[in-house]
């Protein structure tokens, strides 16, 4: 069980069933600034992630990745007897579930809690296809969110939300008791990393993150396509890869967009990100969907404005022609508000900066992991 050390810092040990698959395989990711924090302020950590190669990895001297090499159904029950084991080797004090799609870490969590009589709670970092839709398969999780809202989170904690508008509104549309709330930011900023530093724009926009359809990827380039009508030299940098990547393509060349458009698929480290994102006059996220984003902060941190959709944090941070501007889900709006943006006179890159403050790395992680201790205290 938790308990004090002579600093009166309490440690305790945590089961996690996270969505992660970076980290489990060896890839740098924000998960992994995540558990470098964590594995501070609690004595133990075992991770239980999705399929992998990798069955086992162990990231710090108290914090392990576990995983199998089964398919998704087969792996659900693995979790559950991985579960099992590593409870009679670890009397855990808390279970923390990353739940999103069909919901399974929480079923599992669930499962896990009542079997062995842990404490629970679910993280939540956005619900897909809220605020909007981007495909039919959002439907299938709109209907898995709601059964979680009423069924699942009553048997919680609390639940953890990474923004205090957009999802904690939601959630509690759907059935979930607002006293169960607790928001926690998961966006982590290393100043000393995301910074200005002096780089020539090449690029009038930049968008970084996943080639999928709920990024709104194609929103960009046909406002582009627009855009382009009346500035003919506007220019692109996209960042990222995914399944998307050939139609996006597709579209690149049909659409005569060649030397508007520069893609490449991801770069070595945060600091070619920060170069980039300092060549870049704004950075423009159009998600139908998100916890975070992480990237629009990001590039504040830079001295970089913001164009974006309002979903997950983005209402708290950006605010209309103070560091940025808000964009509807349409290409003609997204495309005159490029435009204005382009024409009006540089923000100052201090306000900019200072719009992100409260994310700084080591301050978050800190409230997360001392956000938790109290609540098992209290409970």
């Amino acid at each position: 069980m938790f308990y004090f050390n002579k600093k009166n810092v309490i440690y305790m040990k945590v089961l996690m069933l996270s969505g992660d698959t970076q980290l489990i395989n060896g890839i740098k990711g924000p998960f992994q600034t995540t558990l470098e924090g964590l594995s501070h302020h609690w004595e133990h950590i075992d991770i239980l992630c999705p399929p992998s190669q990798t069955k086992l990895r162990s990231f710090s001297s108290n914090s392990f990745l576990h995983s199998s090499t089964h398919g998704s159904f087969i792996h659900f029950f693995w979790s559950l007897y991985k579960a099992s084991k590593l409870i009679k080797t670890h009397n855990y004090d808390l279970i923390v579930s990353h739940d999103y799609g069909l919901m399974q870490n929480a079923l599992k969590a669930f499962i896990v809690s009542k079997s062995f009589n842990i404490k629970w709670i679910g993280e939540i970092h956005h619900i897909e296809g809220f605020p909007k839709l981007s495909g039919i398969k959002d439907l299938i999780y709109r209907l898995c969110s709601l059964l979680y809202c009423v069924y699942l989170t009553p048997h919680m904690e609390a639940v953890r939300t990474v923004n205090s508008q957009t999802t904690p509104k939601t959630l509690v549309r759907l059935g979930v008791d607002p006293s169960k709330l607790i928001t926690l930011y998961s966006i982590y900023l290393d100043f000393n990393t995301f910074k200005k530093i002096k780089e020539e724009n090449i690029f009038d926009l930049i968008f970084i993150g996943r080639l999928v359809s709920n990024k709104g990827i194609f929103l960009i380039l046909n406002a582009l396509t627009i855009a382009k009508k009346t500035s003919p030299s506007i220019s692109l940098l996209i960042i990222g890869k995914g399944p998307l990547r050939q139609s996006i393509q597709n579209f690149i060349n049909k659409n005569h967009l060649e030397d508007n458009v520069k893609m490449i698929e991801w770069v070595k480290d945060n600091q070619e990100l920060t170069s980039l994102i300092n060549k870049s006059r704004y950075l423009i996220c159009t998600s139908y969907a998100e916890g975070g984003p992480r990237t629009p902060l990001e590039a504040l941190a830079c001295g970089t404005p913001v164009l974006s959709t309002p979903v997950g944090i983005i209402p708290e941070v950006v605010k209309d022609d103070v560091n940025g501007y808000i964009l509807n889900w349409d290409a003609q709006d997204i495309a005159r508000k490029i435009l204005s943006a382009l024409k009006r006179k540089p923000f100052p890159k201090e306000s900019l900066q200072k719009s992100v403050k409260i994310f700084e790395k080591d301050r978050v992680l800190m409230t997360y992991a001392m956000s938790y201790k109290n609540i098992i205290l209290d409970s």
